[in-house]
């Protein structure tokens, strides 16, 4: 009969372990379920279509117009649509207006016409170059966007592990040291004989209960926050999460600060943000009164009517040379405009980048006092617990010592707690340094 218990328990044993979700497989679900990391690519995706958008400008335009009229009227003008020769605005947020135009044909009655034209802005004082560079650092800036935001749903997924992992190991001990009072307590307190000892023995049975009242809710948020990181995940997943570790050794806090200055996203969207207003501003430097814009067009053109007379045919050639002498001073407005938003790229980028290096020390720092407070709380631990060992030594030799026993398995079962909660902290604090230096790539995540 003992060897089919072991046979079970073996089965069930192993049946659990194979249940195991391998660390490789929860990143590919992530980063192919992610809600975030999808509107992510979308944002590229609209970035590079804004780039082919505004491009489309160094081409020439060419349109086919075609009219016909029939009626009593001597003359009728038809207005024919062209989806692509002048820019139009657009109502939807991000997405360039329709490039729309009417184009007049003047034809007589019972006539048709028709007409190519051959459009192309030869010089626009710069205007087109700035847009394209603008959209192109666009496109460079929802990239880095991108990396980032699968890198920080990569920390949060791996400090989800950490987080509830360690909220098993904590509700274990918990549940111990309830068990461990809550026998105590009832054994004490039928004594009518209540000294200290039973007061504080009734503190920690309220104190476990509160403790344990977050614990579970801390759980129960940690779980949420796991189906909201991967949508599709089977809510049974939570149980079979790996248990892993994260390795990575951050040299000295000067190399940090000249990592995040030289390597970071952040720094790297910011410079683009500067270039992006400098080239505005530069452009609109160009707008003046005696800076002329230049366009060259070409049409050719065919009438006729449906009483079978000959059709006539006729092209045109033109440049254009447009001057804009007085514009409202709203030249004057845009280039202002442009001067203070490259001033302020530039303030923003000084302020951001000293704000992170205060937190870059603030984590380096909380590495060092996370490391010192681990080496704290595991001496504790093995004091707590070398004093539970002796206790039981004492109580197998006959001496009456439970309640003082039951206290010192509680202050075990907390130190445990505290523990465990210090080592998930420094853990992910080190996540959060590595991908705010840039160093994100470094970091080694292991499977235990």
């Amino acid at each position: 009969m003992n060897y089919l218990y072991i046979i079970i328990f073996m089965f069930f044993f192993d049946s659990a372990f194979a249940n195991i979700m391998k660390l490789s497989d929860l990143k590919a679900m992530l980063l192919k379920n992610n809600t975030d990391i999808s509107m992510a690519y979308d944002e590229l995706g609209m970035a590079k279509n804004g780039l082919k958008s505004i491009k489309g400008a160094l081409f020439p335009q060419l349109n086919l117009y075609g009219a016909a009229s029939t009626g009593n009227n001597k003359n009728d003008t038809l207005n024919s649509y062209s989806s692509n020769s002048l820019e139009g605005d657009s109502n939807i947020s991000g997405v360039d207006g329709d490039n729309s135009s009417i184009q007049n044909l003047d034809i007589g009655n019972n006539s048709w016409a028709g007409e190519v034209n051959l459009n192309y802005i030869a010089f626009a004082r710069f205007n087109i170059s700035a847009g394209i560079n603008g959209r192109e650092n666009a496109v460079i800036k929802s990239k880095l966007s991108l990396k980032n935001m699968e890198e920080s749903q990569l920390i949060n997924l791996y400090s989800l592990i950490l987080e509830i992992n360690s909220l098993k190991k904590i509700i274990k001990h918990l549940k111990w040291a309830r068990t461990v009072v809550g026998e105590a307590w009832k054994i004490h307190n039928k004594s009518d004989d209540k000294d200290d000892a039973f007061f504080k023995l009734n503190h920690k049975y309220y104190e476990l209960e509160y403790k344990y009242e977050q614990i579970m809710m801390a759980q129960s948020l940690s779980h949420e926050t796991f189906f909201d990181l991967i949508p599709t995940a089977h809510r049974s997943l939570v149980y079979r999460l790996p248990n892993i570790i994260i390795e990575w050794g951050p040299c000295c806090l000067i190399h940090l600060k000249k990592n995040y200055l030289n390597k970071s996203r952040d720094i790297q969207k910011m410079n683009l943000d500067i270039n992006t207003y400098k080239n505005y501003y530069q452009a609109m430097r160009w707008e003046r009164p005696w800076i002329p814009s230049l366009a060259f067009s070409a049409s050719y053109s065919k009438y006729g009517n449906f009483k079978g007379e000959e059709n006539k045919g006729d092209y045109r050639a033109s440049a254009m040379l447009s001057f804009n002498l007085f514009d409202g001073l709203s030249s004057t407005g845009r280039r202002g405009q442009a001067f203070h938003a490259f001033q302020l790229a530039e303030k923003r980028k000084n302020s951001e980048s000293r704000k992170r290096i205060i937190h870059i020390t603030k984590l380096f720092k909380d590495l060092k006092r996370y490391k010192a407070k681990l080496l704290f709380e595991k001496s504790k631990v093995q004091m707590k617990g070398n004093k539970v060992r002796q206790l039981k030594i004492v109580k197998g030799s006959g001496a009456s010592v439970s309640l003082e026993l039951s206290l010192a398995q509680i202050d075990y079962a907390i130190a445990l707690m505290e523990s465990e909660q210090t080592i998930k902290n420094r853990q992910t604090t080190l996540l959060n340094l590595a991908q705010i230096t840039g160093n994100f790539d470094q970091v080694k995540v292991y499977e235990m």
